[in-house]
């Protein structure tokens, strides 16, 4: 009885490139008959516009672009009779490009309804990797200087450069330098 195995190669993808990660779905042993499968993009960590494009490559090496929609939903992988290993179909999910920081966003895809084959790996991960720079933080006092008896006091600013859509963490810490406890009359944090 034939199988069929799914996986990704390459698994990562990175902004900016046209590579994207490529699912394949691959059938072993012999059949006189076609095979097929249902094959389901699980979006995972991904937004709907992480996703630049989807395209479903055939057995014949022709290339059809798959709507995120259809590939949510579920496509069907058709695998003729007699196929050669080396042309297996594939499903390729590239990366869009944004100028936004972001983390690493996995993502998976899973074949399910096989007719006339077995399936032995229903699922394959898939990641996409930012190429982005990470945003810079600094730390700077405006005004650097406070007398006794005024309100103003000594300001810190924290500001961080570059888009992102994560959140930033820094710790702030006081040096009290040659200040005593007493010197101190109060400090606010205003987020």
């Amino acid at each position: 009885y034939p199988k069929v195995n799914l996986s990704a190669n390459p698994a990562e993808a990175t902004e900016g490139e046209t590579t994207g990660v490529v699912f394949h779905i691959d059938q072993t042993g012999a059949t006189e008959h076609e095979s097929t499968v249902t094959f389901k993009l699980d979006k995972g960590d991904l937004e709907d516009s992480d996703i630049q494009s989807i395209t479903y490559t055939d057995t014949a090496g022709v290339a059809h672009t798959v709507t995120l929609a259809e590939a949510l939903a579920g496509i069907t992988i058709i695998i003729p009779a007699d196929t050669a290993a080396d042309k297996m179909p594939t499903v390729t999910v590239v990366p869009a490009q944004d100028s936004n920081y972001e983390i690493s966003e996995a993502f998976k895809a899973t074949i399910s309804d096989a007719k006339d084959v077995k399936i032995v790996t229903d699922t394959a991960n898939g990641k996409f990797l930012d190429d982005g720079e990470i945003p810079s933080v600094s730390i700077t006092a405006n005004p650097a200087e406070a007398t006794e008896g005024e309100t103003t006091g000594v300001v810190f600013h924290i500001d961080r450069t570059g888009l992102t859509e994560v959140d930033s963490t820094v710790t702030f810490k006081l040096d009290k330098g040659d200040l005593e406890d007493s010197d101190i009359q109060s400090i606010t944090y205003t987020d």
